[in-house]
């Protein structure tokens, strides 16, 4: 069975320090789900951090094709390049959001600094990993 992403997309404004953060630290806010995504909570990455400085949104699709692959998350890959292209900031957000869902806390940089307490739109149908 596959997965939905636990949080809607547009769903930004629902922590908004995650956001904020977001916004103002995208390139480390990345690293940080990057280095989550390897399984190192509230750490940095910091080869995807100047990675994301050059190529952000490349490098934010990259990881969100990851996630889904990682998660089985139902979403074809246009919808992935869409999000991760168009909509970048939002696509971190929910990307963050999931990963903490799931168990590693990417962390924060300036005013997100505990994991929120996110109610799941959609249950994953799979334990988490």
């Amino acid at each position: 069975m596959s997965n939905q992403w636990g949080i809607p997309m547009f769903d930004c404004m629902g922590d908004t320090n995650l956001c904020i953060d977001i916004w103002l630290c995208f390139p480390f806010m990345v690293g940080r789900q990057f280095a989550a995504y390897n399984g190192q909570s509230n750490e940095v990455d910091w080869f995807n951090v100047a990675a994301t400085c050059c190529i952000p949104a490349c490098n934010t699709t990259l990881l969100r094709m990851w996630i889904v692959k990682k998660y089985n998350i139902e979403e074809a890959l246009p919808m992935t390049l869409l999000w991760g292209l168009c909509f970048a900031g939002c696509a971190a957000c929910q990307m963050h959001k999931e990963l903490t869902i799931r168990g590693v806390w990417p962390g924060g940089m300036l005013l997100h600094k505990e994991p929120g307490d996110y109610v799941l739109t959609n249950k994953p149908t799979e334990p988490m990993a």
